[in-house]
């Protein structure tokens, strides 16, 4: 990709150039009116207009900065739809067990990342990815083992799922969890035979830890997240929509914005539990600046499908009456999707599990159905879908946010507990031909934050080292997978006429890649490049050697 100009000293010395003129490449619109081009202009932040290359005899060359695509393919800039952003950019530096094939193999890990990064002051030990599925041999994990290896500071792991939490006796004690510490309602301290907790908590009972829990510094965070943007830019991504667990990782990501360091769509939803202070000062969705908005609130109704606390119809394979656990019952998910509704916060409510979603678009049916048509409710992750659930997303108007890479990560457990109920689980085709917006994100830190990687996982139902599809029949084709990464993740918070496509009038929000994915097979989409990123028209981005 080559940059042409009748002065290139001009272009070397120029800060700023308002407007450019891409060319000789193939463009991707997501624009149903005119979907594909070979030219497109940008002025300042937006796309002034899209077009053919014979056009352009008419378009005088010195007006403009000339870049010259060389074959490269032009698409909207990748928006993930569910993402962790302020705990994936923390997770970056922390201990990694996604992988382990065994508890001593974990141990290991733990010991190895003890050793290059070694602790300073009194901060927690922290990280998160275990999963005892994959361990041979499997077990829950303990805390006499983190003690020895940790003895002097609280250690805190999260499960891959982020719905276990594996910690130390510091930590514990921290959190004041005893023998005598009664269960929360929605959680599990998990015992030994002589009731001691194990150091394992699920869903509600681990907040106790995580809620006292020493947080890096402010300034640390920053930089954390700073550097986490730069590594999305990399990837072509835009935007997200942030679902971090604590409302003061919003306060940083405030900090960032009032700095002019925050270049990224940023669209916030902000727990539940801060429901009455959130509507007391009348915060309603689309609050914010052009980077950085509220898009609503996170409500739970269910836990997951590894822990087998995702809520069901019928019992876990294996199982004779366990089916899940309920976070939030009927009643009360009517009455908080009720209130945000009624003082204009979108709700986005977490539901794994057939019975969950069940309940969650029955609360959203009893409730409304939205709060305008710009801002709709949706349902995060839609996991595990009855069939006669289908079809109420688009009668209900309810977005399903979901994540194309936790399927293939998910094969085996789906077929160690749901057993023929597997057909149920992720149906992203049949969400899609039922006529639902698809918005697609990959839960990071809980799985890899890379929009291309899960759009090779939409379309194939594959991990990426390969091996078997998760359900062939349920696969989505590229182009159905892009729109979820870009229009799709646009619409789902309200942005669909300012970005999501590459449409006149629109932000130039863009990412040029090497290869054009409606024509690459599959494996290719894995070696694709970024070779550029541009946000409001600017470069964020640019791979080594190209000119800009």
């Amino acid at each position: 990709m080559a940059i042409t100009e009748n002065s290139q000293n001009e272009v070397n010395d120029r800060v700023e150039v308002s407007k450019k003129l891409y060319f000789g490449g193939r463009i991707i619109t997501m624009d149903d009116r005119t979907p594909f081009a070979d030219a497109l202009i940008t002025e300042q932040d937006k796309i002034v207009w899209v077009g053919s290359a014979h056009e352009l005899s008419a378009v005088p060359s010195d007006s403009y900065e000339m870049i010259d695509l060389d074959g490269a393919t032009m698409l909207p800039g990748l928006i993930d739809s569910h993402a962790h952003l302020v705990y994936w950019s923390q997770s970056l530096y922390q201990v990694d067990l996604d992988g382990a094939n065994s508890y001593e193999d974990a141990l290991k890990r733990i010991k190895l990342h003890l050793t290059k990064f070694p602790p300073r002051g009194n901060e927690w030990f922290l990280g998160k990815g275990w999963r005892r599925d994959q361990w041979r041999n499997p077990r829950w994990p303990d805390r006499k083992e983190l003690d020895r290896l940790i003895p002097d500071r609280p250690a805190a792991i999260f499960s891959k799922d982020a719905h276990a939490l594996w910690v130390n006796s510091r930590a514990l004690a921290a959190a004041g969890i005893t023998r005598e510490t009664d269960d929360p309602a929605g959680g599990e301290i998990m015992r030994d035979q002589h009731h001691e907790p194990t150091g394992v908590l699920t869903d509600e009972a681990y907040k106790r830890v995580w809620e006292i829990h020493r947080a890096p510094s402010r300034a640390s965070l920053k930089r954390m997240v700073r550097e986490g943007i730069e590594r999305l830019h990399r990837l072509g991504c835009v935007g997200v929509s942030n679902f971090d667990f604590e409302i003061d990782r919003f306060a940083v990501l405030q900090e960032l914005e009032l700095e002019g360091n925050l270049p990224l769509r940023v669209r916030s939803y902000l727990p539940v539990k801060y429901l009455d202070q959130i509507t007391s000062i009348f915060l309603r969705t689309g609050f914010g600046s052009d980077n950085l908005r509220v898009a609503g609130v996170k409500i739970f109704a269910d836990g997951a499908l590894g822990s087998q606390t995702a809520l069901m119809l019928k019992p876990f394979k294996g199982s004779r009456n366990n089916v899940g656990l309920e976070v939030t019952p009927p009643a009360e998910l009517v009455a908080q999707i009720g209130k945000a509704t009624r003082a204009g916060l979108a709700c986005a409510i977490h539901a794994i599990g057939d019975r969950a979603n069940r309940q969650v678009l029955d609360a959203i049916e009893q409730v409304g159905r939205h709060v305008s048509k710009r801002f709709p409710h949706r349902i995060e992750h839609c996991q595990i879908l009855n069939a006669q659930d289908l079809h109420r997303f688009a009668r209900l108007g309810v977005t399903a946010s979901m994540q194309p890479s936790h399927a293939p990560s998910d094969i085996d457990i789906m077929k160690k507990y749901l057993g023929p109920r597997l057909k149920d689980s992720y149906r992203f085709r049949s969400l899609a031909k039922s006529g639902v917006l698809l918005a697609l994100g990959s839960d990071a830190p809980i799985e890899e934050l890379h929009p291309l990687h899960g759009v090779y996982a939409a379309t194939t139902g594959r991990r990426l080292e390969g091996g078997r599809s998760y359900n062939s029949n349920e696969t989505l084709t590229v182009a159905q997978a892009l729109h979820g990464f870009t229009l799709g993740g646009a619409l789902a918070v309200g942005d669909g006429k300012m970005r999501g496509s590459l449409t006149p009038g629109k932000k130039a929000d863009i990412v040029i890649v090497d290869t054009d994915p409606l024509r690459a097979k599959p494996e290719q989409l894995l070696a694709t490049k970024v070779l550029a990123t541009i946000i409001d028209g600017e470069f964020c981005f640019a791979a080594e050697g190209m000119l800009r």
